[in-house]
């Protein structure tokens, strides 16, 4: 079982104001469920694809591991 957790930073924030945790078999299959979580949370498709939401800088950090 792979895991992928992102954190979404605002601005210059010293800690995360938004952690997801994704989950399935492969890799292949965690960028899956995170491209489909992507089409339906605005917020999570700006921090992912723009930087940008609102006004904010977002920025992200990818931390892969097994479950």
């Amino acid at each position: 079982m792979m895991t992928l957790r992102i954190d979404t930073y605002e601005n210059t924030a010293p800690a995360p104001v938004l952690s997801h945790t994704f989950y399935g078999s492969s890799q292949a299959d965690v960028l899956e469920v995170v491209n489909a979580h992507a089409t339906y949370d605005e917020f999570f498709r700006a921090a992912m694809t723009i930087g940008r939401f609102q006004g904010m800088v977002l920025t992200n950090t990818l931390t892969w591991g097994r479950a």
